[in-house]
């Protein structure tokens, strides 16, 4: 960290924030499902777990998470898949969201602090 994501290429689209979000359901309490990625610029992007670390019920949670939260210039409410009959679809790793922290109980998630770029700090040249 910091790396940029999305375009365009600079300091305003380089990440600063990470932070887990995490499953409070009883059969997947205490789950890492996700992550919310905070670029320098202030906007938030839900990112998917790659498939090998994800069970199909925390998928769906996360599908749920990003159905409720996402973005207005976002028109997926579902992460599409990665491959498909074992091709590569080029399908988006982060989508957009907002997620108010009054919808963590019926989302029955929370989201914990993972990691941060100190503030004040220069960020490098992402280019």
């Amino acid at each position: 960290m910091p790396n940029v994501l999305g375009e365009p290429f600079d300091r305003a689209s380089e990440i600063v924030r990470i932070d887990k979000v995490i499953s409070t359901r009883t059969f997947m309490a205490n789950d890492v499902i996700g992550f919310v990625y905070t670029r320098q610029d202030g906007k938030t992007f839900l990112g998917t777990r790659t498939p090998q670390y994800t069970s199909p019920a925390s998928a769906a949670q996360l599908n749920a998470v990003l159905a409720s939260t996402h973005s207005q210039d976002v028109k997926e409410t579902a992460f599409p898949p990665q491959t498909r009959l074992g091709v590569k679809t080029s399908g988006p790793s982060f989508l957009g969201v907002r997620v108010p922290t009054a919808a963590w109980q019926p989302l029955a998630i929370r989201i914990e602090p993972c990691v941060s770029w100190p503030s004040g700090a220069t960020l490098p040249d992402p280019t």
